[in-house]
């Protein structure tokens, strides 16, 4: 015969009628007769005066967002842009800049002659000979150059020595300023190469090439002489 087990509150056939239920209502806590009723506190909002003064600065905020900004576009701009733009100014500057040979000449025993209004100056063509000339480089410009070296192209003659002619007397060429509007006196000591024709062979130049650093930037340029400077080999019909 099957046992029939009875928990409390349980039945067979359902819950017991006799059990009570907790009602959801006892949950919530009762107020006191007679009291205040609480309301439920209202949503976070700003205070009327907090807001205001908040409108009031806001023109203000943004016109110092924008001063910052462009602070910020200027700074960028002076250091990346700024010296480039001096740089590029710099080199335009230096590629305008020239010298010119002055007005003075001497030098060693030579000829002159004149036709047409240029004057040469003309040397034996001799390797065997030393010839020497002075002349004076010009700075025309606003600006202080430093002469570096004075040149000339493979050919005809090479310089086989420079100086600098002072009151004092002459002294080694090494790297000298001309400041703007003055000039420098270089004596110039060269050797012709072996003539290439016979006898009357003429060959001559009119340019020196000139190295030199303006603005910091180094230049070198062909600088026209005053007199043409010529060479004749030595002939009885010349």
């Amino acid at each position: 015969m099957p046992i029939a087990a009875t928990l409390r509150g349980v039945t067979p056939t359902g819950t017991d009628p006799n059990l009570r239920h907790a009602d959801p209502s006892d949950a919530a806590p009762k107020q006191a007769a007679g009291a205040t009723p609480v309301a439920a506190p209202p949503d976070a909002v700003a205070p009327p005066a907090v807001a205001g003064a908040a409108r009031r600065f806001q023109p203000l905020l943004i016109a110092l967002a924008a001063a910052l900004f462009a602070v910020a576009i200027v700074g960028v701009w002076q250091v990346v842009a700024a010296p480039r733009q001096a740089e590029a100014a710099r080199h335009r500057l230096a590629d305008g800049y020239h010298l010119v040979a002055g007005g003075y000449f001497s030098g060693s025993e030579h000829e002159e002659h004149r036709a047409g209004g240029v004057t040469e100056v003309r040397f034996r063509w001799d390797e065997s000979v030393l010839h020497t000339f002075a002349f004076s480089l010009d700075n025309p410009g606003g600006h202080p150059v430093v002469v570096e070296e004075v040149s000339r192209d493979p050919g005809m003659f090479r310089i086989v020595d420079v100086e600098v002619s002072t009151p004092g007397g002459r002294r080694p060429f090494q790297p000298v300023e001309i400041a703007p509007g003055r000039h420098l006196v270089l004596v110039l000591t060269l050797r012709t190469e072996a003539p290439s024709g016979g006898p009357c062979a003429r060959a001559w130049t009119e340019t020196l090439l000139v190295r030199y650093t303006v603005l910091g930037v180094s230049r070198s340029e062909p600088v026209q002489t005053r007199q043409v400077i010529g060479f004749q080999v030595p002939g009885e019909s010349c």
